[in-house]
């Protein structure tokens, strides 16, 4: 069995799956506590993830678009990061954390691959445990709907994230709604990110997370829209309740 052999770690709204070979994610948790010194004192303090650490190692390479260039320009900032073992297949699972990228470590060894060790820290609730909505590479002009997801017994508490990670042609112009149904047939829009082009792309921006969508928003899915001449966009939908 090989594992996390199409994995995929993003940061920001860069994928670094190609150029990364090993990922750890820790999560802290809050332990419940119950302390009473006298009769009538009393504290009690509810479990749940308390912050996270995604740590990574990959292969240092310089340029525009490599790994020396996007980690640089994130480095002590507050940007996305998620780990998915099957990033573009709908329904699956994944982690997403939104934290500070403040440890960039360089190793050069004769006789080695020269390689790279990352590490972003998120503090409490900023974690989520997301699922995808679709999304993958799309050339063809026009407006697609992806299937929908089924989040039976999901709370009115839901996020919503969406990653532009490439986009060329000529004058291309993307669009995404993340939507939302309570019988998977009447869709309304939850979030909307419209007319994005290249320039829009820097280290963070095409990554934006919503917050407070309906409770009954059951069903979910992403409709996308194409423009441009032979237009090309790789993109990644998620939700998490």
């Amino acid at each position: 069995m090989i594992t996390a052999r199409n994995a995929r770690l993003l940061l920001g709204g860069r994928d670094l799956s190609g150029r990364s070979n090993n990922v750890t994610l820790d999560l802290t948790v809050e332990i419940p506590d119950a302390t009473c010194f006298t009769s009538n004192t009393k504290e009690n303090l509810t479990g749940g993830i308390q912050g996270a650490e995604l740590s990574a190692d990959g292969f240092y390479a310089t340029g525009a678009s490599e790994l020396d260039a996007d980690l640089g320009s994130l480095q002590g900032q507050m940007a996305p990061a998620g780990f998915y073992p099957y990033l573009y297949s709908t329904s699956q699972m994944g982690y997403e954390i939104t934290g500070i990228l403040n440890k960039y470590n360089m190793k050069f060894v004769p006789n080695d691959a020269a390689g790279i060790s990352l590490t972003v820290t998120a503090g409490s609730g900023q974690t989520l445990k997301s699922v995808s909505l679709g999304g993958t590479t799309v050339s063809a002009v026009g407006t697609s709907n992806f299937s929908s997801v089924d989040f039976s017994g999901s709370s009115g508490n839901s996020y919503g994230l969406l990653r532009v990670l490439t986009l060329t042609g000529t004058l291309p112009i993307f669009s995404a709604s993340l939507q939302h149904s309570a019988a998977d047939s009447v869709w309304t829009t939850y979030y909307a990110a419209e007319d994005i082009i290249p320039a829009h792309l820097g280290p963070v921006i095409g990554a934006s997370l919503t917050a407070a969508i309906a409770s009954a928003s059951r069903y979910r899915r992403v409709a996308v829209q194409l423009e441009g001449t032979s237009p090309c966009a790789t993109f990644v939908a998620t939700s998490a309740s």
